[in-house]
């Protein structure tokens, strides 16, 4: 199968998704379903990072039902999403492109091009929200 899901972590905080090679809408559902079930077999925060691997090819078709399918089944405490994708100018483009197209229904997706840096946004991202605004007297 070209996508692989799993902890990331012991914690259970961050699920790790990998496509990698063509795949088809039906394997990005079944992947989208394992997402699910891990994110829902906890009640913490969760962090997805989804990585494209170079060789990753997405299917021919308009897209967006597909994506709009994860906005209703990935539980509500998946916090950040975050897309690791080619460094590719053209790859980073589309993705970009896409996002904005679909700004409403992936809000609080990011896209990097490491898997360093998405691990390094989720620890930002997480810290930023520890933080309580101080109150004045």
């Amino acid at each position: 199968m070209p996508y692989h899901v799993a902890w990331a972590d012991n914690h259970q905080t961050i699920i790790l998704c990998q496509a990698d090679g063509r795949w088809t809408w039906e394997e990005y559902h079944q992947a989208l379903d394992q997402v699910a079930h891990l994110a829902g077999s906890v009640s913490h925060r969760v962090d997805l990072i989804s990585v494209r691997s170079p060789s990753s090819v997405q299917p021919s078709g308009f897209g967006v039902p597909h994506f709009q399918r994860a906005k209703r089944v990935i539980p509500v405490h998946v916090c950040r999403r975050v897309l690791v994708t080619s460094s590719s100018s053209s790859t980073r483009q589309s993705m970009s492109m896409m996002r904005a197209l679909m700004n409403h229904l992936i809000k609080d997706m990011t896209i990097v091009t490491t898997l360093e840096e998405a691990y390094a946004l989720i620890e930002q991202d997480r810290d930023q929200a520890h933080q309580t605004p101080s109150h004045a007297l």
